[in-house]
């Protein structure tokens, strides 16, 4: 029997998932053109010591949440319990950033012989301190987010968590740019970026207030809520250990200016990211619903259609991006102006990795995450390798090409799971 869903239900889902769609849209909008003015206005070698440091920080962050923040985003989704609600939000901060100071105390103390002897490079140093700071609003930002998103009020959660800080950093980068308040370090942009995390995390947290006063309550004992958040942390920590060794081997082979190049070369291609998303996201519920009807043959038919759909609407729009390689590369400024086969395989890499995204949602969709975990351990095992093998000899492009071969490796074996499941045929793919 057919589920039916109230009128105003629908159109509230209807409102609301366009209104994140639109939000997440324009702040991915200003993300974009906020790489390309730091790239023109402070060039390769700011933008690389920037996206290393951001990429250090990107691991530190998935350990020191320890699966809290998806684990307040369950517990707000269920009625009632206010109280324990606050208690909980109230713990899963308190650990994670009495884990943050630890990790920043260690790191002031390490970052410069780190720099030195790992990477190869004492300017990172400065850049890895500034860094580490920025954890402590970075956090804030996720868990009051995770509140927001499981207490139905996405699109407020979207707004202080993705258009508010893009829009605040394009207005700090413009302002430092042409006032120069601040002398030229190594570190500009970090502090930048800091700056809009930490105005974006202080309003988010009013915000929450307001509709969730803290008082006083019975916290939940760390010992049961390490418990708990750790089943979800599992998924996590192998993709920690790989991400950080493939960025230390990307510090420790490949020039700063290269790495910027690269960054930003992966933001701009993100474009087509934003549009695969929103398939995903319309098609998912109906993944979801045909599995537990146990219709495979309408799935297979959904998948093929969704990802033939994809490849129509994405294939153009790569063409006129690959056409416009030159223009794009002289917009972005003169260091990044001999990179064209690096954005090929970039654009390349994206392309792929779009069109076939709705792979993974359904086995998300079919609860079928033990078969996720174990695909991504076997893509960051072969990343890690194969940035041992390449990096040392072909730097930057070593470490694209490697991200290249790993999209394929996850999509093979996305592909092998779907037609042992669902009897999706990879020839209809």
């Amino acid at each position: 029997m057919q589920t039916k869903y109230p009128k105003d239900t629908s159109r509230n889902l209807i409102k609301n998932t366009f209104g994140i769609l639109f939000i997440r849209t324009v702040a991915r909008s200003i993300g974009l053109v906020n790489r390309i003015l730091i790239a023109r206005l402070y060039g390769a070698y700011l933008v690389g010591i920037y996206s290393l440091v951001l990429s250090y920080l990107q691991q530190i962050l998935l350990f020191v949440k320890f699966g809290f923040d998806r684990y307040i985003q369950i517990h707000f989704a269920i009625p009632n319990r206010p109280q324990h609600k606050i208690s909980l939000f109230k713990t899963a901060l308190r650990i994670s950033l009495g884990l943050t100071l630890i990790i920043i105390i260690i790191g002031w103390f390490i970052a410069t012989p780190f720099s030195i002897n790992v990477l190869n490079n004492a300017n990172y140093a400065q850049a890895l301190k500034i860094g580490l700071v920025i954890l402590i609003p970075w956090i804030i930002l996720e868990f009051t987010k995770s509140a927001l998103v499981g207490n139905k009020q996405t699109t407020l959660a979207s707004l202080i968590d993705a258009l508010l800080p893009s829009l605040l950093f394009f207005i700090f980068i413009l302002v430092e740019y042409y006032k120069r308040t601040l002398p030229l370090y190594n570190s500009i942009l970090l502090i930048l970026w800091g700056s809009a995390l930490t105005l974006s995390s202080i309003v988010g947290i009013i915000l929450f207030l307001r509709k969730h006063p803290l008082r006083r309550s019975n916290s939940p004992t760390p010992k049961d809520f390490l418990k708990h958040s750790a089943k979800i942390f599992a998924t996590d920590w192998l993709a920690i250990i790989a991400g950080t060794l493939i960025t230390t081997l990307q510090g420790r082979y490949c020039t700063i200016g290269s790495i910027g190049v690269l960054a930003t070369l992966k933001k701009i291609n993100m474009l087509l990211g934003t549009i695969s998303q929103s398939i995903v996201q319309a098609f998912s519920p109906y993944l979801g619903e045909l599995y537990h009807k146990g219709n495979k043959r309408q799935l297979t038919k959904l998948i093929t259609k969704g990802t033939i759909f994809m490849t129509a609407l994405l294939l153009p729009i790569t063409l006129i991006i690959l056409a416009g390689t030159k223009y794009i590369l002289l917009l972005l400024g003169k260091d990044f102006s001999n990179w064209n086969i690096l954005f090929y395989i970039v654009l390349l890499s994206g392309f792929i990795d779009h069109v076939t995204s709705l792979f993974g949602i359904t086995l998300i969709m079919a609860k079928k995450q033990n078969e996720l975990i174990k695909i991504s351990m076997i893509k960051n095992i072969f990343l890690f390798i194969t940035s041992i093998l390449l990096l040392p000899k072909y730097h930057i492009m070593g470490a694209a090409i490697t991200e290249f071969l790993g999209i394929i490796v996850e999509r093979i074996l996305l592909t092998i799971y779907l037609k042992k499941f669902f009897y999706v045929q990879a020839t209809r793919l």
